[in-house]
């Protein structure tokens, strides 16, 4: 039986990190513990790649260049004169993506999502793809800072560390003048427990937990009970990049 050398272990170690990040990336429910470990992952898949193209020089020298710009790329300060109101307009599209996405309480993915994991995953969303378009690392890091910084609904209502501003207040969805409104605005319900975002033409969406998935309606709506209860009105204020 020929012996398993050390570096072949460390090789299928390696090679297990990329499912696994994939794995993680999808997982549904996002803590701070899994945070950590993919951080963790995503270390070690690069540092394993550095690793065993070692012994081909030009192999090594070359990917160390290329992280060594995509980190120089990232620390760049980048564009921080956005348009907020554009970016959330683009997030409100983001959001219907996952429409009929199954309701999970703490989900961040197609697999499963929440009420504040809707809102945060579509900005996330939106300003990683336009960070990739305009080259912007400032929209980027946004989209880390958003991954990283998880928030409930009312902590969102609560102005998110400044991430998020007052609009108004209103007896419920209903009442609400919608020429007050942004496509992208959200309600968060005095109780805080709940979330909805406008998508424009009196549609909001949310991820219902009553109905079990990601759903659209449009206001005046008697029978939907978020469209009746008091909520706070907020937009996004900034990106913190």
């Amino acid at each position: 039986m020929k012996c398993i050398s050390l570096r072949n272990i460390l090789f299928g170690l390696w090679l297990f990190l990329f499912p696994l990040l994939l794995m993680l990336f999808a997982w549904p429910v996002n803590t701070s513990f899994l945070r950590i470990f993919t951080l963790a992952a995503l270390a070690g898949a690069l540092v394993g790649l550095l690793f065993f193209s070692w012994p081909h020089r030009i192999r090594f020298l070359s990917l160390l260049a290329l992280l060594t710009a995509l980190f120089s790329f990232m620390l760049f300060p980048g564009n921080s004169q956005i348009d907020i109101a554009e970016l959330q307009t683009q997030s409100a599209t983001e959001m219907i993506k996952f429409q009929d996405v199954p309701y999970r309480w703490g989900g961040e993915s197609r697999f499963g999502i929440d009420c504040s994991g809707l809102i945060r995953k579509s900005f996330q969303n939106m300003l990683l793809k336009e960070g990739a378009i305009t080259l912007n690392p400032f929209l980027l890091r946004g989209a880390i800072d958003l991954w990283w910084n998880d928030a409930t609904a009312a902590t969102i209502g609560e102005g998110y560390q400044e991430r998020t501003r007052f609009v108004l207040r209103g007896e419920s969805l209903n009442g609400i003048d919608s020429a007050r409104l942004q496509p992208g605005d959200m309600a968060v319900t005095t109780s805080g427990i709940h979330i909805l975002a406008y998508l424009g033409n009196n549609r909001w969406i949310n991820a219902d937990p009553s109905k079990g998935k990601v759903s659209i309606f449009q206001i005046p709506d008697a029978a939907n009970s978020w469209s009746l209860t008091p909520v706070t009105i907020v937009r996004w204020n900034k990106i913190k990049g």
